[in-house]
């Protein structure tokens, strides 16, 4: 006769804690810093700056090269044509920089940038040449603009001094930016990343706030400022704060993890 019996207990599926991204600018050339985990975090009492490493995205659509090397050709018959039009060269700098070639790309920004003396296309010069490994010709780009008062490249320039790891030079370019648009999202986040990452933690939670002013559904600044409050060790001002991050931003995986992370350790399910 078959006994029953209680089956033997299998050890649980378990994963080690995610990092924590810190979120320095998610427009047009995203950059964050990776933390130890939420574990780690909350046990610290202190950040210092050796717990971040640095993360630069670099998003690429996924185009089929024939298809976009087809398009390039037909592109190219028209340009004794459109030879006074910064849009067809910048359009140009659009397809070759999807098929990573990068010199191709700045010869034909190059030209849109002849053309148009907008900021736009002196940007993308310089964000084209950062792509393709040439930093001092984009620091030197992003420098020319900036000191024409270019919010955007002052900022830019800042985040050069985050990869150098030289923070202290960083904010003070940052300084720059948010005298020449005090109330924009891009200087306020990362004005408020900078001071997280410096453990200046309640002057990171107000710029961060007044990221928030200008863009309120920044999944981005609240998961930020769910970090500042850790380095507070006010964990439930924290919890709050990935919460909302994740209801702005369902798919945004530093948000879902942060939240996910930090309810087990405080033995939350809400």
């Amino acid at each position: 006769m078959e006994k029953l019996s209680i089956p033997d207990k299998k050890p649980a599926l378990s994963i080690g804690a995610a990092r924590a991204e810190i979120v320095f600018s998610d427009d047009e050339s995203p950059l964050s810093m990776i933390s130890t985990p939420l574990s780690d975090m909350v046990e610290m009492a202190d950040l210092s700056r050796s717990c971040f490493s640095l993360k630069q995205v670099l998003a690429r659509a996924p185009i089929f090269e024939e298809v976009l090397r087809q398009e390039i050709g037909i592109l190219e018959k028209k340009e004794e044509r459109f030879a006074e039009s910064s849009t067809y060269f910048n359009r140009l700098a659009n397809m070759r920089e999807a098929l990573g070639e990068h010199e191709l790309a700045s010869d034909a920004i190059d030209k849109a940038t002849q053309l148009s003396n907008i900021g736009f296309f002196g940007r993308k010069a310089g964000e084209i040449r950062a792509r393709a490994g040439h930093l001092d010709l984009a620091r030197g780009i992003f420098s020319r603009l900036a000191d024409g008062g270019d919010f955007y490249s002052t900022l830019r320039i800042a985040s050069f001094y985050v990869l150098d790891g030289q923070l202290g030079e960083a904010a003070s370019w940052v300084d720059r930016a948010v005298a020449l648009n005090p109330t924009a999202y891009a200087g306020r986040l990362f004005e408020g990343a900078l001071h997280l990452v410096l453990g200046n933690y309640a002057t990171a939670i107000g710029y961060l706030k007044m990221a928030l002013d200008d863009r309120p559904r920044s999944a981005h600044a609240y998961c930020n400022i769910g970090f500042a409050y850790l380095g507070l060790g006010r964990l439930d001002k924290a919890m709050d704060s990935f919460k909302r991050a994740t209801a702005l931003d369902p798919f945004n995986l530093n948000a879902v993890v942060s939240l996910a992370d930090l309810g087990a350790i405080l033995h939350r399910d809400d």
